[in-house]
């Protein structure tokens, strides 16, 4: 099958899931390609299964050069015609109906944007973030014939709340299915307009031979706390750094707080642990690889998720496979990961006190550890396995 992805920018170190869709499908014998932004930090390139995989191959830069000057602008537009005109003939007709796109198809503006989908027969366009897919709508409006399917994350969620769900208009009428990766994401798809028989459950899973069940537990007099997440205020860290100043101060735990991500709010997270004076309680290790945060979890007691929101957070199934026992906020879909008094505590969102509660709940279980993260490992496996979704996927 020739399968086209249609992201932002591409790699990034945060969005895991994406990179497990992309290799899964081309360890089962597809043919993939990803218009995107070519991520300029070399940084990103140096991803472990980025490398592995040799991503960059498999790239096209979707931010289309349009040349300037009117007669540069047509000789190209004459090559790109003659290239592809035996292969898409139907699409450049619409690409030049004047009536229709008016100056975008006169000054052949379209005819450049689509250039590097003529040609090619994908089959599907798998788009990530309905923001995101807005922009290939036009692509099925010219008629090209891949069936496009969108995933819906997060951020797109909160950007359709915000803004209506007139946003995806286009989406609605063009899109052939929507992939709902949680019950909040179809709750909001429904009510932006989606028609229920386009959506289908497709959740976002993990590559659980990365992340493997921790065998050690217990085994310091200081409790270990790891966050994962960009430091934007959506992870809620402000709430939970004063939280830990809470065990640390009420309570009298000795407790070391591990936040991985970089962001805006560095500072100002440092400025607050500072204020509390918990600054040598907190370390900020900024934004790591997929193999470095599987470590850092084999290293801690605890994960824990403060966020003022999310969908289905990925890290927090991370987490759940290496056997952690998880806090996290009661937001998006997270009462679909965690099972309260199962394999970890939910909290208010945005509440010091109910967080700091549950966060001491927890640790009052110290000798259910194990047994509290086996739980976790087990739900992972049997919902979130990236192989099997890859698989459904496919259907």
């Amino acid at each position: 099958m020739q399968i086209a992805f249609f992201l932002h920018t591409f790699p990034t170190i945060s969005e895991t899931f994406i990179r497990n869709q992309i290799t899964g499908l081309i360890d089962l014998g597809h043919t993939v390609t990803i218009f995107c932004l070519p991520n300029p930090d070399e940084k990103a390139w140096e991803i472990e299964d980025v490398k592995k995989y040799h991503l960059r191959d498999y790239v096209v830069d979707r931010n289309i050069s349009i040349p300037k000057g009117k007669w540069k602008r047509f000789v190209e537009a004459i090559k790109i015609i003659g290239n592809h005109w035996h292969t898409n003939k139907k699409q450049i007709c619409q690409a030049l109906n004047v009536f229709k796109y008016g100056k975008k198809a006169l000054d052949l503006t379209l005819i450049h944007t689509i250039a590097p989908y003529l040609g090619k027969p994908y089959e599907i366009l798998q788009c990530h973030f309905g923001h995101i897919a807005n922009q290939a709508v036009i692509l099925k409006e010219l008629k090209f014939e891949f069936k496009m399917q969108v995933m819906f994350h997060g951020f797109d969620i909160r950007h359709g709340i915000e803004k209506g769900g007139n946003v995806y208009n286009g989406l609605i009428k063009y899109a052939d299915k929507i992939q709902s990766i949680s019950k909040y994401n179809y709750k909001h798809l429904v009510e932006f307009g989606f028609p229920k028989d386009k959506i289908v459950f497709h959740p976002v899973g993990i590559d659980l031979n990365k992340f493997t069940q921790k065998t050690n537990y217990n085994t310091t007099d200081t409790i270990q706390i790891l966050s994962v997440g960009r430091l934007v205020w959506e992870k809620g860290y402000k709430y939970g750094i004063e939280a830990i100043a809470k065990l640390i101060y009420e309570f009298d735990y000795k407790i070391n707080y591990r936040i991985v991500g970089a962001g805006v709010l560095l500072n100002e997270l440092k400025e607050l642990s500072k204020k509390l004076n918990i600054e040598e309680h907190i370390e900020f290790v900024g934004a790591k690889e997929q193999n470095e945060i599987s470590k850092l979890m084999q290293q801690s007691d605890i994960f824990f998720l403060p966020s003022e929101a999310e969908a289905l957070p990925v890290v927090l199934m991370e987490a759940m496979a290496c056997g952690l026992p998880v806090i996290a906020t009661n937001v998006g879909s997270v009462i679909e990961l965690v099972i309260e008094d199962q394999n970890g505590f939910i909290a208010q969102t945005k509440n010091v006190k109910s967080i700091t509660e549950k966060l001491h709940a927890l640790i009052g279980e110290k000798e259910n550890w194990k047994k509290i993260g086996t739980y976790g490992r087990r739900h992972i496996e049997s919902h979130y396995n990236i192989l099997q979704l890859n698989k459904s996927l496919l259907e």
